[in-house]
C-alpha cells in the first residue's frame, strides 16, 4: 500500500516537473522571438514613413514646382528652406527697426569695451539722431548727457556706434575738443571720453559759493513765483550736491522750502504757504499762487510799495499839481 502511494506521488511530481519545463521553453521561445517582431514592426513603420515623404514631395512638386531649393530631403518633417530664409530675413528686419532686439548680443549704455565690433562699419542702418541732441558746448552738459544716454540705451548701440553718434552730434567748441581727444588717443574708451568732456563743459560751482548764493537769494523785480521756485531748486542742487548725490534728501528739501518762503517778495503769501506746511517746493508754489489770486479777487490789486512804484507816484503827483496850478 505504501509502495503504491509512493509510486503515485512520484509520477505526479514528475508530471509537474515536465509541465513547468514545457512552460519555461515556451517563455524562452517567446522572449527570443520578441526582438524579431519589434524589428519587423520598425521596418514596416519606416516603409510607411518613406511612402508618406514620397507622397508629400510629389504633391509639393505638382503645386509649387521642384522642391530641391526649398525642401530638406534628409529630414522629412523639417520646414522648407525658403520659409526658413524668409523667417531669418524677417528677424533681421525687426532687429534693424528696433522692434525685436536681442539684449544678449549688444550691451546697454555702460561704456564697456566691445572688441567684437567691426572697424569697417556698422551692422545696422543709420538712424538719424534727434535735433535736440545737438551739443555745442554752450548749453547744459547734464541735459545733453541725459538725452544722449537715453538715446543710446533706447537704440541698444555698441560702444563703437555710441562713439560715432557722439562725434556726429557735437558741433563748435564741443566738436573741437572731441577732435583734440581723438588726436591724442583714437581708441579712447567711451567712459573716459564722456568723463573728460564732463570735466571740460560741466558747470563748476564751489559748494561754499553755491551755499552762500542759496542763503542770500531773493525774488527779483519782474520775476514770477514759478521762476523763483526754479532758481531756488537749481541753487539747492549745487549747494547740497555732495550730501544728496543724484537728488536732495528730505532735510535739504525742507531747507529749500523754508528759504523759498523767506525769499518771496510777497511776505503775506509766503506766510500763508508756510502755515499750510507743504512737503515740496511745487506745493509751496501752488499755495502762494492761489493766495495771490484769491487776494486779488477779493481785495483788488495789491498796492505796490517798491522804490520804482514810489518814484512813479511822486512824478504823477507833481504832474497833477502842475496841471491844477493857475497860470501866471
Amino acid at each position: 500500500m505504501v509502495a503504491q502511494m509512493l509510486k503515485i506521488s512520484t509520477q505526479h511530481n514528475a508530471s509537474l516537473v515536465l509541465k513547468n519545463a514545457k512552460n519555461r521553453r515556451e517563455n524562452v521561445y517567446q522572449f527570443l522571438q520578441f526582438p524579431r517582431q519589434l524589428i519587423t514592426e520598425l521596418q514596416v513603420l519606416d516603409c510607411l514613413l518613406a511612402a508618406l515623404c514620397t507622397k508629400l514631395r510629389s504633391s509639393d512638386e505638382r503645386r509649387e514646382g521642384p522642391p530641391a531649393s526649398r525642401y530638406d530631403s534628409n529630414v522629412c518633417h523639417r520646414r522648407y528652406y525658403s520659409q526658413f530664409q524668409e523667417d531669418r530675413e524677417h528677424v533681421r528686419e525687426h532687429q534693424r527697426s528696433g522692434q525685436l532686439l536681442n539684449r544678449n548680443s549688444r550691451r546697454q549704455y555702460g561704456y564697456d569695451s566691445d572688441e567684437s565690433d567691426d572697424e569697417s562699419g556698422h551692422s545696422r542702418k543709420f538712424i538719424q539722431p534727434p535735433k535736440s541732441l545737438i551739443y555745442s558746448g554752450e548749453s547744459s552738459w547734464a541735459e545733453f548727457e541725459m538725452k544722449f544716454k537715453r538715446f543710446v540705451r533706447e537704440q541698444m548701440f555698441s560702444e563703437k556706434e555710441a562713439k560715432d553718434y557722439l562725434c556726429w552730434v557735437l558741433v563748435d567748441r564741443a566738436a573741437d575738443y572731441y577732435t583734440l581727444m581723438m588726436r591724442e588717443d583714437r581708441h579712447m574708451p567711451l567712459r573716459q571720453l564722456m568723463k573728460r568732456m564732463e570735466q571740460r563743459f560741466a558747470s563748476k560751482h564751489l559748494r561754499e559759493t553755491a551755499l552762500i548764493r542759496f542763503q542770500n537769494a531773493k525774488q527779483r523785480t519782474e520775476e514770477s513765483i514759478e521762476d523763483l521756485a526754479e532758481r531756488f531748486h537749481h541753487l539747492a542742487l549745487y549747494a547740497f550736491e555732495e550730501d544728496a548725490g543724484a537728488g536732495l534728501w528730505k532735510r535739504d528739501i525742507k531747507k529749500m522750502v523754508l528759504r523759498f518762503y523767506t525769499g518771496c517778495a510777497d511776505r503775506e503769501a509766503g506766510l500763508h504757504a508756510a502755515n499750510m506746511r507743504p512737503e515740496s517746493l511745487d506745493e509751496a508754489t501752488t499755495y502762494i499762487v492761489q493766495y495771490q489770486f484769491n487776494h486779488a479777487a477779493v481785495y483788488g490789486r495789491k498796492e505796490d510799495r517798491s522804490p520804482e512804484a514810489a518814484v512813479r507816484w511822486v512824478r504823477s503827483r507833481r504832474d497833477y499839481s502842475e496841471e491844477r496850478s493857475p497860470p501866471r
